[in-house]
């Protein structure tokens, strides 16, 4: 799929038909629109797994004790 993708992006614009042209904007708003999505996913999923090993680390001593964690 990338490799379609980079063949895509490769055409020189200037010289494609207009369905040539056509698809290659089509790869052009799709990669736009999806490539900041990724990345936002990608830095939400790595700031939860951050927050888990957090809390995780802050419950793990209170467990080993048996006790209450302090308020």
């Amino acid at each position: 799929m990338l490799n379609q993708i980079h063949d895509y992006l490769a055409w020189p614009s200037d010289e494609l038909d207009p369905h040539r042209l056509a698809a290659q904007a089509q790869v052009i708003r799709v990669v736009a629109l999806m490539g900041p999505k990724a990345a936002l996913d990608a830095h939400r999923e790595r700031a939860g797994r951050a927050g888990l090993a957090k809390l995780a680390a802050a419950l793990e001593p209170h467990q080993l004790e048996g006790t209450a964690p302090e308020a």
